[in-house]
């Protein structure tokens, strides 16, 4: 449908939508969603009336007019509907902005399929429906359905379906549920043997139809921000530097036993790998490689076998033993006033 049926300014739909996250085309003729259609008729109160089998019909103060005949009218009495019930947590779908399910309804001898709009909510949330469940506190959701006149209901288009139940998952309840999934990829000991990027961990969870986009769908760095609010932060200042500096072309590697990270910098002539470790009393280790695109993938195998030597075999061992051009940034951990000023001084110096 166009936008002008909702006879509402423009201007006025446009901010009501922002708040729902939705942005529509400052344009009265702009074409809108059936989803965005039912959200916008319970804030604005429009109606389409239909008949029982399908026609369109005109209401003027209280009359019915089937639109294939204007001159029949008939008078009715308006009789608002509206109905409270609870549907199982496990019973609803979640599907891209809205969560929808099944209700029987005898006035018409079938079961119609409902539709709640949140913009928040994303389809790829349904495989983790037991997070929001715990989140929320709840097993059920209460629902309420509204219709201005029982002659039309239970078409859908006339139903208005609300539920403050799933109108309290906003960015607030998202952002907890992320935190807590996170917390239990971060302690799986299947994580401890390699390095991943952020779209391998979310493979390796039990829950295969989540990926990374459904919580971190323009920044994948904000894992990072999420671990380090999580964990210890002993290198908190270093590493949100770093991830600063990370280049856009490749992705944040992350090591889980100790936790680390691996960053690659972009410098003017040569490229860098920094393995930078969360919470142990590690250097900061840097590897300078040149800047070739086609040998990177190789050259990040190689960064990851020494960083595993350094793991297992421990640092003297390492550099005794290595001929690598690697940096060093030690951690002034008995001046922890200066000791980041003065390491983001030398990581700036050494990857320029």
């Amino acid at each position: 449908m166009d936008i002008k049926e909702l006879k509402t300014k423009v201007s006025t739909i446009i901010e009501f939508l922002k708040t729902k996250g939705y942005v529509i085309e400052n344009n009265p003729m702009a074409v809108i969603s059936d989803d965005l259609y039912v959200l916008l008729t319970n804030e604005f109160r429009v109606w389409d009336y239909k008949s029982q089998s399908g026609a369109p019909k005109k209401v003027y103060n209280g009359n019915i007019s089937n639109s294939n005949d204007p001159h029949a009218e008939i008078e009715i009495e308006e009789k608002p509907f509206f109905e409270t019930f609870l549907v199982d947590f496990n019973d609803i779908k979640f599907k891209e902005g809205k969560v929808v399910f099944s209700k029987w309804f005898w006035q018409v001898g079938q079961s119609l399929e409902l539709v709640i709009i949140n913009a928040y909510i994303h389809k790829e949330f349904d495989s983790i429906k037991d997070y929001f469940q715990n989140t929320l506190g709840i097993k059920e959701i209460k629902v309420e359905i509204k219709a201005k006149n029982q002659v039309t209901f239970p078409h859908v288009k006339d139903m208005i379906v609300s539920s403050s139940d799933i109108a309290r998952i906003d960015e607030n309840i998202i952002d907890a549920i992320r935190i807590s999934f996170i917390k239990k990829i971060i302690r799986k000991k299947s994580l401890a043997k390699s390095s991943y990027t952020i779209d391998k961990i979310f493979e390796l969870t039990d829950n295969k139809e989540i990926n990374a986009n459904a919580f971190y769908p323009e920044d994948h760095n904000q894992l990072l921000d999420d671990i380090l609010s999580i964990e210890n932060k002993k290198h908190y200042n270093h590493l949100k530097y770093l991830s600063s500096k990370q280049s856009l072309s490749y992705k944040i590697h992350y090591l889980f036993k100790p936790y680390s990270f691996i960053f690659f910098l972009e410098g003017e002539e040569k490229n860098f790998f920094v393995w930078e470790t969360l919470d142990t009393k590690e250097a900061t280790y840097i590897w300078q490689i040149v800047k070739n695109v086609a040998s990177l993938s190789e050259d990040f195998k190689k960064i990851e076998e020494r960083i595993d030597s350094l793991r297992t075999g421990g640092k003297n061992e390492y550099i005794k033993n290595t001929d690598d051009l690697v940096l060093r940034i030690q951690h002034l951990y008995s001046e922890a006033d200066k000791d980041f000023p003065k390491w983001r001084f030398d990581l700036d110096a050494y990857t320029k």
